[in-house]
């Protein structure tokens, strides 16, 4: 229940039946979870991170187990470990606050190999691993659970594609046509994560398409999506700034005059970048 009010963007339901089951079991995960997500809808920050915190709860949660140090609780440390959690999406949200770990000498973080190249154009000076290996690290960290150090999001653009790159894409984007340039997504997420509820024809989109210079960014998840694409006469530069690397795609945004989006990982990167985003939330 909680999770249908939180759909239908009514937090302060979802919040009581989060404690209408936290009422009969305190201990209840799900619940935790949910009522995270419902005070962090409603910005109340302080009790929404903390409370996030439950999910390190979960049988499916992986805290790096063979990496003995201690979790960082923000104080100076020589070598520290961020590891990423969750999806792509969610580590690209997640370093919003990386900005602000200014205290470690040395910083390895592990991320998803679609984010690796634009953290590495972010932070050159920073070990950028794609699986868990083994250091001499003081502290390590849930890229997740910064926020709840900091308490807050930042706000400001905070990923820094590479100008070479953002030059190509609208250099690629002038050959299409003039200006303004806007790149469109259509589809959100996978059967297990709401397709259906995420996404919209890309039709619908066509008087977008008419009015200005538009190129794709929806990833590939299957063929009838690539045909969509085709038949509605939008443009694709290369298959890595859909979403096969997600620093190919952020110098695509950063190019581009503005995104339109859908619920998918898109929204992430174009706010990271700076990029003048409109998000359809459904």
């Amino acid at each position: 229940m909680a999770g249908l009010y939180a759909d239908r963007a009514e937090p302060q339901e979802a919040l009581k039946w989060c404690d209408k089951a936290l009422a009969i079991d305190p201990k209840n995960i799900s619940a935790k979870w949910q009522k995270a997500l419902a005070l962090l809808t409603m910005k109340r920050w302080d009790e929404g991170w903390e409370l996030y915190e439950s999910r390190q709860q979960l049988e499916t949660w992986d805290n790096r187990k063979t990496l003995e140090c201690p979790t960082w609780d923000g104080s100076d440390v020589n070598h520290l470990y961020i590891h990423g959690e969750q999806g792509v999406g969610d580590e690209i949200m997640f370093a919003s606050n990386l900005p602000l770990v200014t205290n470690a000498k040395r910083v390895t973080i592990e991320v998803n190999d679609k984010v690796v190249s634009i953290i590495k154009a972010t932070y050159p000076h920073w070990n950028v691993i794609t699986k868990e290996e083994q250091g001499d690290y003081d502290a390590k960290i849930p890229i997740g659970s910064l926020c709840n150090l900091y308490k807050k999001f930042n706000n400001a653009a905070y990923l820094k594609p590479d100008p070479e790159r953002v030059k190509f894409y609208r250099q690629e984007l002038e050959k299409l046509g003039n200006a303004p340039y806007v790149a469109l997504t259509w589809l959100g997420g996978l059967k297990s994560t709401r397709v259906e509820d995420r996404s919209i024809s890309v039709k619908a989109l066509k008087p977008i398409m008419d009015a200005f210079t538009c190129v794709s960014a929806q990833y590939n998840s299957n063929p009838m999506v690539e045909q969509e694409r085709v038949e509605a006469g939008l443009h694709k530069i290369n298959d890595e700034c859909v979403g096969g690397d997600l620093g190919e795609q952020a110098a695509l945004f950063a190019a581009c005059d503005a995104v339109v989006t859908v619920q998918q990982t898109a929204v992430h990167v174009a706010g990271a970048v700076g990029a003048k985003t409109y998000a359809m939330i459904g």
